[in-house]
Parts: C-alpha cells; sequence; structure tokens
C-alpha cells in the first residue's frame, strides 16, 4: 500500500513538474510593460517628504489642455508651483512651450520652471521588470527554479517520518521489543533492525 502510495504521489508530482515546464517553455511568464505606474512617482514624492496638494484642474486651462485626447491624472502644487501630471503613449509626440519633464510613460508639464524636487524623483524611477528584460538567462533560471521545486517536495515525501523512522518502530526499541513475523519492512528503520538481528 505504501508503495502504491508513492507511485501516485510520484506520478502526480511529475505531472506538476511537466505543466510548469510546459508554460515556462511557452513563455507564458507575466510580461512587464514599459511604465511607470503613477503611484510609484507619488511614493517617492513622500519618501522625500513631498505631498503635493491637489487642485481644481478647471482653474487651469492651459495645464489640463496639454495632451488633447488623453486624460489628467490631476493638478498638483508643491514648493509654490502648479504642475501636472499625465500618463501618456511612448509614442506621443507634442509640441509646447509649458516646462516639460518626462520618463517614459509619466510627464510633469508646469507654466513655471519644474524644480529638481519634482523632476528628480521621477527621473530615477524605473519600470518593473520583465521576463523579456531578463533575457535568455530566465530559461534556465526557471528550469532550475522547478527542478529544485520539484526535488525538495519528493524528498520531502520520500524522507517523511512514516517512511523513515515510524513512532511504533521507536517506541517498540525503546522497549526492547525485537523484530517477530508480526513486524512489516515499510520502513527503513524497520529493514535495518530485521537486517541487523538476523545477521547476529
Amino acid at each position: 500500500m505504501c508503495k502504491s502510495l508513492t507511485i501516485r504521489t510520484n506520478h502526480k508530482l511529475l505531472i506538476l513538474f511537466l505543466t510548469s515546464l510546459s508554460f515556462l517553455l511557452c513563455g507564458c511568464l507575466p510580461e512587464s510593460p514599459d511604465r511607470i505606474e503613477p503611484n510609484a512617482f507619488f511614493e517617492e514624492l513622500s519618501n522625500q517628504n513631498i505631498f503635493p496638494k491637489p487642485l481644481n484642474p478647471v482653474n487651469f486651462p492651459e495645464l489640463k489642455n496639454f495632451a488633447t485626447g488623453y486624460p489628467l491624472l490631476g493638478v498638483y502644487q508643491s514648493n509654490q508651483i502648479e504642475w501636472a501630471l499625465f500618463d501618456l503613449p511612448l509614442s506621443y509626440d507634442f509640441e509646447t512651450t509649458l516646462s516639460h519633464v518626462s520618463n517614459q510613460n509619466l510627464h510633469i508639464v508646469a507654466e513655471k520652471q519644474i524644480p529638481l524636487s519634482l523632476s528628480e524623483p521621477l527621473k530615477i524611477l524605473s519600470p518593473q521588470i520583465g521576463y523579456k528584460q531578463l533575457g535568455i538567462f530566465a530559461y534556465p533560471l526557471g528550469i532550475c527554479l522547478v527542478f529544485s521545486i520539484f526535488i525538495t517536495l519528493e524528498r520531502l515525501f520520500s524522507l517523511r517520518r512514516g517512511i523513515t523512522f515510524p513512532r511504533k518502530v521507536e517506541k517498540a526499541l525503546l522497549v526492547g521489543e525485537f523484530p517477530n513475523k508480526k513486524w512489516k519492512r515499510g520502513s527503513a528503520a524497520e529493514r535495518i533492525v530485521h537486517v541487523s538481528v538476523h545477521e547476529r
């Protein structure tokens, strides 16, 4: 029965391993787009103790209409300067007389010169790395990860206490009971004791 259970478990682990490997090889890993989340910019500002104050975009029509056809993320005030934040496509092309700073998809525009306290936190941000950015090295690393998970699970099952040194064997040896016909040889401890007794 123990051997049958082991075979069934190993069969399930093999299916899990092959499924994970097929997903890895067919490129079904998550892909990160080349964009920066606006929340990441605001988090970076807060890390530098800058907390922009939201303003009503209606009062700043020139900032609001900077990118026609694209929604405005908001108009804010910080360091006594009003500025607007846009999330625009990487291919977006524009001409403007406004002060402008951008990084990937995020754009800051202002009627005055944008201070370094705003432009630097934006420029240091970078998109999250996806598997395409990792290149070909992602595949051998992924395969090694799948193998390590498979081997770990298989060893945890094969070397569990019930197979190596059951409690009934431990209790029997502590009270001086030696193997008899009622003992099975399913565990490693039982086999070792059986061999040691019969080779005396």
